[in-house]
């Protein structure tokens, strides 16, 4: 919390499924989990 103070934000509740964008964001692109996977195995 101490970190956040710094910053000037709005934060604004989108209930339910009226939030489709937060589950996309939350989520790592195939992509990237490839690249985590890959350097794991070596």
């Amino acid at each position: 919390m101490e970190t956040l103070k710094d910053f000037d934000f709005m934060l604004e509740y989108h209930p339910g499924k009226a939030n489709v964008v937060a589950d996309a964001l939350s989520r790592k692109s195939a992509s990237a989990c490839s690249a985590v996977m890959a350097s794991q195995q070596e």
